[in-house]
């Protein structure tokens, strides 16, 4: 049975992140708790849920249809801050969608900034996704993955708090292959930190 999960967390500000280790950045630094929601049936339930009604699709919205409401959600979002205005918790951004199988397809995460912003403007803020086995339908399955509101780096790992096998993804990967060095991570990523 497909499965449509929330993940929150809030960010951590950080100087520099270097790609090739993205870990090094984090030292010192507390990292927030990440919270887990509910689970739904549907990609549009789990949206509307994280997002307090503000991305409202039909339930047969497709992929891009969902796309474009992310992307205006989160615009939308990200210029209320800009102007002073208020974006509440129940609004979060959404900073990626992670989904067990490849070219984005089956069960979906939605890891979301509950602060409403993301990366969005571009800086130093990161949000770090540490040990996926605190849910265990999560832990070992990722296989594809989008990003949003300008977290556009995605450090993935083998192991839990960005250990053992891993390497950076730019914007989205139909597969979490790393083709240079032939890489799968496909199915095995334990960890992830998410990046403008």
């Amino acid at each position: 049975m497909l499965q449509h999960c929330n993940i929150f967390t809030t960010s951590v500000t950080v100087d520099e992140i270097d790609p090739a280790n993205p870990k090094s950045a984090l030292e010192n630094i507390e990292i927030p708790e990440t919270i887990f929601g509910d689970c739904y049936s549907t990609q549009s339930e789990a949206l509307f849920v994280a997002t307090g009604g503000a991305i409202n699709l039909d339930t047969s919205a497709t992929r891009a249809e969902m796309d474009q409401a992310i992307r205006q959600h989160n615009l939308a979002s990200s210029s209320a801050m800009r102007s002073g205005g208020v974006v509440t918790a129940s609004s979060p951004a959404i900073i990626a969608i992670g989904y067990d199988g490849t070219n984005y397809t089956a069960s979906s995460w939605n890891y979301l900034d509950s602060a409403g912003v993301g990366c969005t403007p571009s800086g130093n803020q990161s949000f770090a996704f540490m040990d996926y086995r605190v849910d265990p339908g999560w832990n070992n399955d990722l296989e594809s993955i989008v990003a949003y509101t300008n977290c556009n780096s995605i450090g993935v790992a083998d192991g839990i708090n960005l250990t053992g096998d891993q390497f950076t993804i730019a914007n989205f990967a139909a597969s979490i292959y790393e083709p240079v060095t032939r890489l799968d991570l496909n199915d095995r990523v334990s960890s992830s930190l998410h990046y403008g």
